[in-house]
């Protein structure tokens, strides 16, 4: 049986911190992260003092990323198409929190007029949090999780349906969070998204404190079937 890989879904991005040879460091410092996805999404960091840890922190035995919650980002201000024009969006973290004080960011894009077109991490009560708009006009809505606990390793995937106004969250493969009326139901607008960060939101702030082993963005909102290939993926490789 041919194991599955997050490439038979076609993600838009992948951000895997256990393959080597897609982080460019030095003593340790992160400079850049590369997308496995084949859109070449890469995400860097040219000042020192803001790069993530790599090669300090493992999960199950593999890699992952340490952010600070100061100022450690990686980001992109190139255009990409990720949420441009879809009918739906999914978006996968594997992530551990060392402080759940403030509201952070693990993974934001914006729209071609700026505006926040996904913002994925935590609330300041301690939940997983995933917000969005489906047009560039559209005001911001979101979903949260249940409350969560530091120091504690969760896959987490937020599913945009955009074709039928939802917005659900999943937390180890448990539905844990929704917003049934999310947006008005359409196709997001056609315009791409001008900036991506890890680790933060557009505004380098809002940093997240913690830990990031994968992250995984696909354009069409998953089925229970493809949830669970990913699930099955993240759950055998970081044992959450």
């Amino acid at each position: 049986m041919v194991p599955f890989s997050p490439l038979d879904l076609t993600p838009q991005l992948w951000l895997d911190a256990d393959d080597a040879s897609t982080i460019t460091s030095s003593s340790d410092n992160v400079s850049q992260w590369d997308d496995k996805s084949g859109n070449t999404y890469h995400v860097t960091q040219a000042t020192g003092t803001a790069q993530p840890k790599t090669g300090t922190v493992t999960r199950n035995g593999r890699n992952v990323l340490d952010f600070d919650g100061t100022n450690d980002r990686l980001f992109r201000e190139t255009d990409t198409a990720l949420g441009r024009n879809v009918t739906g969006l999914t978006v996968y973290w594997v992530a551990s929190s060392d402080n759940n004080t403030a509201n952070v960011q693990i993974i934001a894009f914006a729209t071609g007029t700026g505006t926040a077109r996904v913002l994925s991490g935590m609330n300041s009560s301690s939940q997983f949090n995933a917000q969005g708009r489906t047009l560039d006009a559209d005001s911001v809505a979101g979903a949260n999780s249940s409350t969560l606990s530091t120091f504690t390793w969760y896959a987490t995937c937020a599913v945009f349906d955009y074709a039928n106004t939802d917005l659900n969250l999943y937390v180890n493969r448990t539905a844990d969070g929704s917003n049934t009326s999310f947006q008005t139901a359409t196709t997001t607008s056609n315009t791409d998204s001008l900036s991506l960060s890890v680790g933060s939101n557009l505004s380098a702030a809002a940093n997240f404190n913690g830990q990031i082993a994968e992250i995984l963005v696909y354009h069409s909102a998953h089925s229970s079937t493809d949830r669970e290939k990913v699930f099955d993926y993240l759950d055998g490789k970081w044992g959450t």
